[in-house]
């Protein structure tokens, strides 16, 4: 587990410093906080797991790429110009996100896990929904398994919440080779594991298994307006990288006259800084009024708070695969509901 939220940690940091805009300063603004309801397909057995969703707002958008693509283009860090020569396109902000993330050290299950870490992350950040399949039951294998007594787990059930739980198992899978021994300091753990994986596009819900997913919305963001804001302001990325590649080796008194060059330099292209602002007008408004999701009408808990928003949601054990006779009944219903809706219209 510590494994696990070390990586969490490490992408939620790195996304924060993404959205991070150095020359803003978010003025407050009125009005009521939007609630944005995201429609998502419930877990049931043999069908494929939603990869994306749609949203009741079409202000907002599923994951955070859009506000990604606005943070790396920000001509105020200059870093967009700098490695991308502009807006950076949707590839290239993923592999910054996965070159920054993946894991570089550790244990080849500890690399493992994290890999499908980032992943299961980054299908978040581009689609806006992942998935973890998970039993909790698979719990009581410690009790079989001699690492804990009936009483000592159903403690451990009591005293820790859901997404810990959930964590607990993803950290303890045999999918990565791992055992409870994260989990638990007892020799007899390393014997025990869960089969808690992240579902990768295309995967089908099983019957007997529960699934939780992790999801994401942000506003939506003129990409199209954004790339031209930013090449008009190609010319003062370069001369802002300029100075202050001489601010590198300036003496005192060549630093106060390069930073009044910064300076007039925002001042010089303020109508381009401008338009480029324009066109986070609805990134800015949401974000100072604040928003929340729903999944299909129902409230989500809200995590990584340095990621501005991210929820999850568990929707617990999958619903089990429809019988011949559920469908028929299903055929006669939906008839049914035609028919009236039929003379419904009529009478109108």
């Amino acid at each position: 587990m510590k494994t696990l939220k070390r990586s969490l940690a490490i992408l939620l940091s790195v996304i924060m410093v993404f959205s991070t805009f150095a020359f803003v300063i978010f003025a407050s603004a009125e009005g009521e906080a939007v609630t944005v309801d995201v429609a998502v397909n419930p877990p049931q057995a043999t069908k494929k797991a939603d990869t994306t969703f749609t949203t009741n707002n079409e202000k907002f958008v599923p994951g955070n790429l859009p506000y990604l693509t606005f943070a790396l283009a920000n001509p105020g860090t200059n870093y967009g110009f700098d490695e991308f020569g502009g807006v950076p396109s949707e590839d290239q902000v993923l592999n910054v996100v996965k070159n920054a993330n993946m894991p570089q050290g550790g244990t080849p299950e500890e690399i493992k896990a994290g890999t499908a870490l980032c992943d299961a992350l980054l299908q978040v950040i581009k689609n806006g929904i992942a998935w973890v399949e998970y039993d909790i039951n698979e719990y009581h294998k410690l009790v079989d398994g001699g690492v804990l007594t009936e009483e000592e787990l159903d403690n451990y059930l009591k005293n820790n919440d859901k997404n810990d739980l959930i964590l607990g198992l993803l950290s303890s899978s045999s999918e990565f080779g791992l055992s409870f021994a994260n989990c638990f300091d007892n020799e007899k753990a390393k014997d025990v594991s869960s089969t808690a994986k992240y579902l990768k596009p295309g995967d089908s819900f099983k019957e007997g298994k529960s699934y939780a997913c992790c999801f994401q919305i942000c506003p939506n963001i003129n990409i199209e307006g954004l790339k031209s804001a930013v090449n008009a302001l190609a010319p003062y990325c370069e001369k802002k990288a300029d100075i202050k590649k001489k601010l590198e080796t300036a003496s005192e008194d060549e630093r106060v006259n390069l930073n009044n060059e910064l300076e007039n330099l925002d001042i010089t292209y303020e109508k381009e800084l401008n338009a480029f602002m324009d066109v986070a007008d609805d990134l800015y408004n949401a974000e100072n009024e604040g928003y929340s999701a729903t999944i299909n009408g129902k409230d989500a808990e809200e995590i990584g708070t340095e990621l501005g928003m991210f929820w999850t949601y568990d929707f617990g054990e999958a619903a089990k695969k429809p019988t011949i006779i559920d469908m028929i009944k299903d055929f006669f219903r939906n008839i049914i509901e035609f028919i009236k809706n039929l003379f419904n219209f009529k009478k109108a």
